[in-house]
């Protein structure tokens, strides 16, 4: 066997301590290939059943391994490009009956002993419970009647204080659905749900044909545009409706930052040139995801505060 060397995840995010929701992004880039290793388990037949943060190593150099294959579950008759298990483990699941596992990350069918029933979503469900770990330095289930808990399937409430961004909250719950049909439908999706989140595809998306005026000088609204796809442009606007333009906008460029930071009228116009689809950018969003309730958020707030009192000098 490999000698790995580095920190298990639960060692990981310890030492993150309460900064860890600041390391969101480096956190979830794991998790991201915690995935990775599990849907080519399962698409090669084999469910792990024992997923949990003390199985992840994290290497010195980055690397992530998912460890600790000892109770995997062959779900699927054997398909071709299927992992044929090692003599000893296809031995032991003739005799494969019961709560086998850690119950602080089971499913409520694998905590029940539903071995016959497991498949993919159970360890869909780990998977969630490792990122409700990830997100709030506790387990799913609280350590005092551990496993009837998980056969009901009643975890800890997620505390508000952590202010957890409403779009990775809602990949954990939907994860950890009771219902094994309301979770994913497969890793993979989950995987494309975390990277939508990473690439900020959990904001809303609003649509605007060519000519649509999206936000006009004048108008009083917290809300700031990234634009996803389309060109627009900007320009001033006088009493008399006379124009002058500032500039063309494309995809990834951003406008309405100085309305959503100071909660300052609008100095610009912007219309859509083409079709145009843009991320919609709110107080609320903006604070969930930078953490804006916190320290920083203080720093970033007085840092647009200062920069806005010298533009207004100059």
């Amino acid at each position: 066997m490999k000698l790995v060397e580095g920190d298990t995840l639960t060692d990981y995010i310890k030492k993150m301590g309460d900064d860890r929701l600041e390391n969101l992004d480096k956190i979830l880039e794991v998790f991201l290939k915690v995935l990775d290793a599990t849907s080519f388990a399962h698409n090669r037949g084999i469910i792990h059943r024992d997923l949990k943060p003390s199985n992840i190593m994290i290497g010195n150099f980055g690397e992530v391994y998912l460890m600790d294959w000892g109770i995997v579950k062959r779900y699927r008759e054997n398909h071709d490009g299927d992992i044929q298990l090692p003599p000893e483990l296809a031995e032991l699941q003739q005799y494969d009956q019961g709560i086998i596992g850690t119950p602080a990350y089971m499913s409520p069918e694998q905590a029940n002993g539903l071995t016959d029933q497991l498949q993919p979503c159970s360890d869909i469900f780990s998977l969630g419970g490792i990122l409700f770990y990830c997100l709030t330095g506790q387990s799913p289930y609280p350590p005092e009647d551990t496993l009837i808990r998980a056969k009901m399937g009643k975890r800890r409430p997620i505390n508000e204080a952590h202010y957890i961004p409403d779009g990775i909250l809602d990949i954990t719950e939907k994860a950890m659905s009771f219902n094994p049909d309301e979770r994913f439908e497969s890793v993979l999706q989950m995987h494309a749900a975390v990277e939508d989140f990473l690439h900020g595809k959990h904001l809303p998306i609003i649509h605007f044909l060519a000519g649509d005026t999206i936000t006009k000088t004048g108008e009083n609204k917290q809300t700031a545009y990234f634009i996803h796809e389309g060109t627009c442009v900007a320009y001033e606007e006088d009493k008399e409706g006379n124009r002058t333009l500032i500039k063309h906008l494309g995809a990834g460029d951003v406008f309405g930052e100085l309305s959503l930071l100071s909660n300052r009228s609008r100095t610009t116009t912007v219309e859509a040139l083409a079709d145009t689809s843009v991320l919609e950018i709110n107080p609320d969003n903006l604070s969930q995801d930078l953490g804006l309730n916190d320290w920083f958020g203080a720093l970033f707030s007085q840092v647009v505060e200062r920069y806005l009192a010298l533009e207004t000098r100059l």
